[in-house]
């Protein structure tokens, strides 16, 4: 015989036999932000020196690559993208081949976004020199500051036509100088058969350099006493990041008066020099105009002084470097060109 259960009691056992769970979700717990703790070796160094920054190893934000920044007018640049790994930390490299004044920080990068930064630190790099006089005595060429494009390299020729011996050398070192003042990159593209003229333009390079006898330049015929002459064309229409309207250079030149080329030594040293003449028409190519006193190297007579920039000549090619950041077209209205010239003593 077969017993069986009322319905009611068949239900309450089946019901008792059923379990319920409940599954709890809770949020992830989000990564804590981790803030790159850095030593920096110097907070002053002469041009060319190594300073660096050192990040402690436990305070790398996980997964995250370090790498140095340095604040210009249009925001933080990557100036070292690679950190070193050493017993100390992370090692990065400050540059120091540019004059001035910097701030730098040092950035966490993951995915392509910034997860977290250092405090900035500011780092003063001056040149091996006292530079002489006061920052405010500089003017610039023109009736407004033009300067070059520091986001582009510029490019430059050599026309080694009439010039003296190791000219080419000279020359190299005179740009040297001028990236030091102003962070530019300057890029030799080679030697050129193209006579450089004041109003010169070539697709090939930005700015070409060279010797010329009177005979075959007006202007020297004209004005005897002229042992160089710079400059630069250039077109408005553009901004900096402050919104400080700016026109850029397009095509520079820097022609030297070869009938002088045996009265005139060669090098940096006291006298009047090559090398004097050099950097002080590099700076009209590079946008300085003439310095009010003798003090500084943008004066427009030759000195017996050693060729260096004064305090307002690097106070004035600052303004027109690197620091200033890239620039942005607003809307082309003219073009022209700005040239000045050094006279023999």
């Amino acid at each position: 015989m077969i017993s069986t259960l009322p319905r009611t009691a068949r239900a309450s056992v089946l019901l008792g036999t059923v379990t319920v769970l409940l599954v709890v979700l809770t949020p992830p717990v989000a990564d804590a932000v981790v803030t790159p703790r850095v030593r920096w070796s110097e907070a002053k160094a002469v041009v060319g020196a190594k300073v660096t920054a050192t990040v402690a190893a436990g305070s790398r934000p996980h997964g995250s690559r370090l790498v140095l920044q340095r604040r210009n007018l249009d925001g933080w640049r990557t100036v070292d993208p690679v950190a070193r790994r050493t017993d100390r930390g992370f090692v990065l490299r400050l540059p120091t081949d540019q004059i001035g004044r910097f701030s730098f920080r040092v950035a966490a990068r993951r995915a392509g976004e910034i997860r977290s930064v250092s405090t900035h630190r500011d780092v003063r790099v001056r040149p091996a020199y006292d530079p002489a006089g006061r920052r405010s005595d500089h003017r610039f060429l023109g009736d407004r500051r033009f300067r070059w494009d520091s986001c582009q390299p510029v490019r430059w020729a050599f026309n080694p036509a009439h010039a003296p011996r190791r000219a080419l050398r000279l020359v190299r070192d005179t740009i040297r100088l001028a990236g030091q003042a102003t962070g530019l990159t300057f890029d030799f593209v080679g030697r050129t058969a193209r006579t450089p003229t004041l109003a010169s333009h070539h697709r090939r390079f930005d700015i070409v350099v060279g010797w010329r006898t009177p005979r075959s330049f007006a202007y020297f015929r004209q004005h005897p006493g002229r042992v160089g002459i710079g400059g630069a064309s250039w077109r408005s229409g553009f901004e900096e990041a402050d919104g400080t309207r700016v026109r850029k250079a397009r095509s520079g030149r820097l022609i030297l008066n070869a009938r002088y080329i045996g009265d005139l030594g060669r090098g940096y040293g006291r006298g009047y020099t090559w090398g004097d003449v050099l950097l002080h028409e590099f700076g009209h190519v590079l946008g300085l105009g003439h310095a009010g006193t003798r003090q500084q190297h943008m004066f427009p007579q030759m000195t017996k002084r050693r060729a260096h920039w004064g305090a307002g000549d690097l106070a004035g090619l600052r303004r027109l470097g690197s620091g200033r950041g890239c620039l942005e077209r607003t809307h082309v209205r003219k073009h022209g060109r700005s040239t000045s010239a050094l006279s023999a003593p």
